[in-house]
């Protein structure tokens, strides 16, 4: 009886032991699971950081000197005609912004622009109240079709993780919430051109341009830039 007793103890034991290290094992998965998966969040890839706030604090010279008499004295013309915006022209246009921006919470850096062959990549980085940084990487790709033009997000990351369907909605509720707050008449090109961004649907890229109606009807990587083609509309159109 008492053999028994012992043997039965032992076994208890043993099985109470194995339960213990099967939990432990558990705990130390799930444990390593999260922390991959913070790192995977908090990963900054290469091009994210922000951009350089230039000193002197002026309107983009290459908005004011170079991109808009290009569009003016080809609008003049009233033919179709191209013009190609220089990634770096784009991106000193975008340094030149109000920055950092805040909205929620969350303050945001100016961010970088890359033209790839296939879309339009935009890499940056914003804090958080409790003092993290993110990285994220948007890849935007632009169709033209019967319908218009229609800007897709095609992916979102947060560090390495997507979070595309998530990004679409935090950033139709920042853009209502702009709306909200601004209080200012928003261009309605620009208004066309977010809710394309959060929905894919095309849109018509028609505006006036120094009394003259034109449409976006091209749009794609060239060396160094991006190459965009206008067309002459006869439309009442909000002047660009």
């Amino acid at each position: 009886m008492i053999l028994e007793k012992k043997q039965k103890k032992n076994f208890d034991s043993t099985i109470s032991l194995r339960k213990k290290q099967k939990i432990s094992i558990g705990c130390s998965f799930v444990f390593l699971a999260a922390l991959i998966s913070i790192l995977m969040f908090l990963h900054k890839p290469t091009g994210s950081e922000p951009a350089s706030i230039p000193a002197d604090n002026l309107v983009s010279p290459y908005l004011t000197h170079i991109l808009m008499p290009k569009i003016y004295n080809g609008a003049q013309t009233r033919n179709p005609f191209q013009i190609t915006l220089t990634q770096e022209g784009i991106n000193d246009i975008i340094v030149r912004q109000k920055w950092p921006a805040e909205t929620r919470g969350l303050t945001f850096y100016a961010p970088k622009l890359y033209i790839t062959e296939s879309a339009l990549v935009i890499m940056g980085r914003f804090n958080t109240d409790l003092n993290l940084e993110f990285a994220y990487t948007a890849v935007i790709s632009v169709e033209f079709g019967k319908a218009g033009a229609a800007l897709n997000l095609e992916s979102f990351r947060l560090g390495y993780v997507n979070i595309t369907p998530v990004a679409k909605a935090i950033l139709k509720r920042s853009y209502e919430h702009f709306l909200a707050k601004n209080g200012k008449p928003i261009p309605v090109i620009l208004q066309k051109i977010v809710s394309s961004l959060i929905d894919s649907e095309p849109f018509d890229p028609a505006f006036e341009i120094k009394g003259n109606n034109f449409r976006l009807s091209g749009f794609s990587p060239d060396k160094g830039g991006l190459k965009v083609s206008f067309e002459p509309i006869e439309s009442n159109l909000a002047e660009i």
